[in-house]
């Protein structure tokens, strides 16, 4: 249908041609919408209405995957690691009575689990010096039931040093379901952290980790922290309220170890969260007494909050030279093959001494 004439001797300005396109294109988006059926008109009408909704359910999903941590860690020499668990067992485990005397609705249980941890960060380290991480984390130790309800295979966001309106600072952690899939498609699924989250969560994943300012195309493998735990979890009414955490967390890069006996009281995160003020006051209130008690029976126990990932940096830092910048400049085989030369010269060189020492003694 021509809505203005156009004469084949002269052609038509650029300006009326657009008009004729645009014409054009109207008439027939009309025609098609008269012809349509009206149940699919009404379903492009509810479809339309609803786009607000759905702009704002990624920020409600996000909102659900918080998690708040209200805890304490003490650092305890590893030589007190069996003395501690059974300090622990009796009082929250054990001892019923003594239990219920925080609160008479007390119940508990224990278990034995054990995680690996694996900490992705950028050559710099930025995450480390933020005292923030990103993560996978692995349950081993997970019966059927538990593999069904999914959750032993993490990726985890935690956000450190967070001010909160007491003043307090505190971390935020955000959890999210590890997909290993089959298929490599584009880039993100080629990249270490983003390729093990499930691709429709990966805009979810980045708004998440968005407060951390790193470029995922930086994070690589750094750390692998072996965690051995005994937890006890204690409820109220059945509803999880603490946890006390007895880690033993172990991490080795090239010949050296880092060791470190952690004790974590901890409030659940979800039930903590989900709390009004006076809510959270009072499980702080229950944590922190049973802290005080905690450190009445063993003074050696020193309150760091440094996360895990910081802790055993540290100490491996300790035991390898320049073990940042190796790290930085993608060096650390480099500096594994100088430090065997220069064993292995001492070796030769003790060896050499020994035998001349006897050859002279003869």
């Amino acid at each position: 249908m021509l809505i203005y004439e156009c004469h084949p001797a002269s052609d038509p300005p650029k300006g009326d041609m657009r008009m004729i396109l645009i014409d054009t294109n109207i008439v027939k988006l009309l025609t098609f919408l008269f012809f349509m059926k009206r149940s699919v008109i009404i379903y492009l009408i509810l479809l339309i209405l609803s786009l607000p909704v759905l702009a704002g359910a990624q920020a409600v999903n996000l909102a659900e995957r918080l998690r708040i941590e209200e805890e304490e860690k003490l650092l305890v020499p590893i030589e007190l690691q069996d003395k501690v668990w059974d300090f622990l067992y009796k009082n929250y485990v054990e001892d019923k009575e003594h239990l219920k005397k925080f609160d008479p609705y007390f119940n508990s249980s224990f278990a034995d689990e054990y995680f690996t941890d694996t900490y992705f960060d950028t050559r710099e380290l930025k995450l480390l010096d933020k005292n923030s991480s990103i993560r996978h984390a692995v349950k081993l130790n997970i019966t059927a039931a538990e593999k069904e309800l999914g959750g032993n295979d993490l990726m985890q966001i935690e956000i450190g040093n967070v001010s909160v309106s007491d003043g307090e600072l505190q971390s935020m952690d955000y959890h999210f379901e590890v997909k290993y899939h089959k298929q490599v498609n584009d880039e993100d699924d080629k990249n270490p952290v983003l390729g093990i989250v499930k691709r429709s969560e990966r805009d979810l994943f980045r708004q998440a980790a968005s407060p951390l300012k790193v470029d995922f195309k930086e994070l690589k493998p750094i750390l692998t922290i072996n965690d051995f735990r005994k937890k006890i979890y204690i409820n109220r009414d059945d509803v999880p309220f603490l946890s006390i955490s007895w880690d033993r967390a172990e991490a080795r890069i090239l010949w050296a170890k880092a060791e470190f006996l952690e004790i974590a009281p901890e409030l659940s995160e979800i039930t903590f969260t989900a709390q009004d003020e006076a809510g959270r006051k009072y499980m702080k209130e229950i944590n922190a007494r049973i802290i005080q008690e905690i450190k009445d029976e063993f003074p050696e126990a020193a309150g760091d909050l440094t996360p895990k990932y910081n802790k055993a940096f540290s100490l491996l830092a300790e035991k390898i030279p320049y073990l940042r910048a190796g790290i930085k400049y993608n060096e650390l085989v480099i500096l594994a093959a100088v430090v065997l030369v220069i064993i292995l010269a001492a070796v030769i060189f003790l060896g050499a001494e020994i035998i001349y020492k006897r050859i002279r003694s003869l």
